[in-house]
């Protein structure tokens, strides 16, 4: 009969609880080895199974009656993002979006996803940014 074992992952901000659940045959094996290396088999044998994967579904612009747009001759722009994570663990997306006039020079850029929202493991979410040369 397999017993839960729990190993915890320590972080600047907090920490991760992970349960695992092992055969009696691994556990009566772990017993043998050393504490220290123990800790480091168990903690290299989570991470392995760790995926952290996302992926871009959509992305396009719109204005702000939500019509998708690629020309604009004023705003405000709306740019639509949805990512969706094809991982197992939660996935913190981030990064600049660039915007560039017609003749490719950069107009302004921002932080994408500033408000630090994550994508759960096989889901999907959107992301808006909102740009106005006014604003």
């Amino acid at each position: 009969m397999a017993r839960p074992m729990k190993a915890v992952q320590r972080e600047p901000i907090g920490y991760r609880s992970v349960t695992v659940r092992l055969p009696q045959a691994i556990i009566e094996a772990l017993n043998k080895i050393d504490k220290g290396k123990r800790a480091q088999f168990i903690r290299n044998a989570i991470i392995t199974h760790l995926k952290e994967e996302a992926k871009i579904v959509d992305l396009f612009t719109s204005d702000k009656n939500s019509k998708k747009r690629s020309f604009f001759e004023y705003g405000p722009i709306v740019i639509t993002t949805r990512l969706e994570n094809t991982g197992n663990v939660h996935v913190q997306p981030s990064g600049v979006i660039r915007v560039s006039n017609i003749f490719g020079n950069e107009v302004t850029s921002f932080q994408f996803n500033q408000a630090k929202g994550n994508v759960l493991p096989s889901s999907i979410r959107k992301f808006e940014h909102a740009y106005d040369k006014n604003n």
